[in-house]
């Protein structure tokens, strides 16, 4: 019979000697560990099942059940930063705990760029992550903005001159239509707060409430960031100074001596128009590179109309526009460089 070397036998029976050391069992309910520890320990499952669980306000959210074979902390483990979520055993579990020391020891017996890989791949993952979580709170706000507006309309009060919409009954709402936890909802309110759209009030019951500052503004702000998403740009966007400028006079006219047809259509002469820009020091001739952006973007109708006299027929060139639209459009001016600014968390 052949005999093996002791020392043979020893480094081949050290990882069981391992495994079995570090072996744990948890009972059906029990917690392996709780979302916030800073006990850096990863687990290897060996049998039975675990939920895993993270808490947002008052909501629990179940992000996966693992079984055999997965592993649970790895992260933690990794970086030493605290869990991110808990761990509840749903059938009696077997687990390998790897703890701080025992990979400690393992690293230092690794080669030294090995270590270094590991910190590099494990802070690209952490980096990663936010940027996905960034990403999901950003494309949301649109969404988000819909679900505000909506619940303004249907459950909104008055509080002071401002409309206001109760926080808890708007959480609930972004929960059960979009998944997102509390503080997801919380930092969408904090990117509307810096933006200066809405505030957070809290009242004499201890209630709080989203306080919309105006709700013009947010529905504009949700449309600009559909228009992002889908690549393109709202109306009037992009307008040069000259025919800003235009664009003003034409509605300052149109306030005072415009015809009105139906509830939001104006209409104008370009003689009316070249008369406020003499009265105002301006050139008497409008701006015709302005002009045509004008009816380019579709702000301006541009018409010629025929008056017949007894003595001879006068023409005329109306301009037609649509004074909500043009509402819209400086407002969207005044706000356009807080839409645009980056907000990061």
């Amino acid at each position: 019979m052949k005999k093996t070397p002791s020392t043979s036998l020893e480094k081949s029976a050290r990882p069981r000697q391992v495994l079995s050391r570090n072996e744990k069992r948890f009972k059906r309910g029990a917690l392996m560990f709780v979302e916030g520890d800073s006990k850096p320990e990863m687990f290897i499952i060996r049998s039975g099942k675990v939920r895993i669980l993270k808490q947002e306000g008052e909501y629990t959210l179940e992000l996966a059940e693992l079984g055999p074979g997965s592993v649970i902390g790895e992260l933690s483990l990794l970086d030493h930063q605290v869990s991110d979520g808990t761990a509840k055993v749903i059938e009696d579990t077997v687990v390998t705990v790897i703890d701080d020391e025992l990979f400690s020891r393992t690293m230092n017996k690794a080669p030294s760029w090995l270590s270094t890989m590991v910190k590099q791949l494990v802070k690209r993952l952490r980096d990663t992550m936010q940027k996905t979580s960034d990403q999901i709170i950003s494309k949301s706000i649109s969404g988000f903005i819909r679900i505000l507006t909506l619940l303004d309309i249907n459950e909104g009060i008055v509080i002071g001159d401002s409309r206001a919409v109760l926080l808890s009954r708007l959480k609930e709402t972004v929960f059960s239509i979009m998944g997102l936890g509390s503080l997801q909802v919380e930092r969408l309110l904090l990117h509307l707060v810096l933006k200066e759209m809405v505030l957070i009030h809290r009242a004499a019951t201890d209630q709080e409430y989203v306080i919309l500052k105006s709700p013009e503004i947010l529905h504009l702000y949700m449309n600009f960031l559909r228009a992002r998403q889908c690549g393109s740009k709202l109306i009037g966007e992009d307008l040069p100074e000259n025919a800003f400028q235009l664009l003003s006079v034409i509605q300052d006219v149109g306030e005072r001596i415009g015809v009105k047809e139906g509830d939001s259509l104006v209409r104008i002469t370009q003689q009316q128009i070249e008369n406020e820009l003499v009265r105002i020091g301006k050139d008497k001739a409008i701006d015709r590179d302005a002009l045509g952006i004008l009816e380019n973007a579709r702000l301006i109708l541009n018409r010629q109309e025929v008056t017949e006299t007894e003595q001879e027929k006068e023409k005329s060139t109306i301009l037609i526009y649509n004074s909500d639209i043009l509402k819209r459009v400086f407002m969207l001016g005044a706000w356009l460089p807080l839409f645009k600014e980056e907000i990061s968390f």
